[in-house]
């Protein structure tokens, strides 16, 4: 029989916490604002509805044709409007986790339009959590940490 003249005392690495995934958590970068965290968790969900959305409705439209029905007028426009959309955040995830300065105002116009299309077009029950989403990403966005974490001027506007 084989001994092992090793002492058992090793120690395991300590567990994460509850919450941190790994380079993208936000204690993994203590000067990131939270509210980048935030964007980019939103930016991933909105990303992969958009894309299980643009699959469901080219499936919808093959099996339509497949059935010798007409094709739905927009249907194709829609598609492309979805997968527009989630290549779109799928980008915006990634540019908010390399610090990206095109990041910081694509995220604000992507959030206004988001909060112009939900209070115009949508009528869905979740219209309020959608709107209050948008609106706490945009009211932290123009704070000075977040702006100076993006390298963007303390104002809008500089001075000459």
């Amino acid at each position: 029989m084989h001994e092992s003249t090793s002492d058992s005392t090793e120690t395991a690495a300590p567990l994460p916490r509850l919450g941190d995934f790994g380079a993208d958590s936000p204690s993994a970068d203590p000067a990131r604002p939270s509210v980048v965290h935030d964007a980019r968790g939103l930016a991933l969900v909105v990303a992969c509805y958009s894309s299980v959305r643009a699959l469901m409705q080219a499936w919808y439209m093959v099996k339509l044709l497949l059935q010798n029905h007409p094709p739905i007028t927009g249907a194709a426009p829609r598609v492309g409007m979805f997968l527009l959309l989630a290549g779109v955040n799928f980008w915006l995830a990634a540019a908010l986790k390399r610090r990206a300065p095109a990041a910081w105002r694509a995220q604000i116009c992507l959030s206004l339009l988001a909060l112009s299309s939900v209070v115009f077009v949508t009528k869905a029950p979740g219209v309020i959590v959608l709107i209050a989403v948008h609106a706490f990403i945009l009211a932290k966005w123009f704070r000075a940490d977040t702006r100076a974490w993006f390298g963007q001027p303390a104002r809008l506007t500089q001075e000459r």
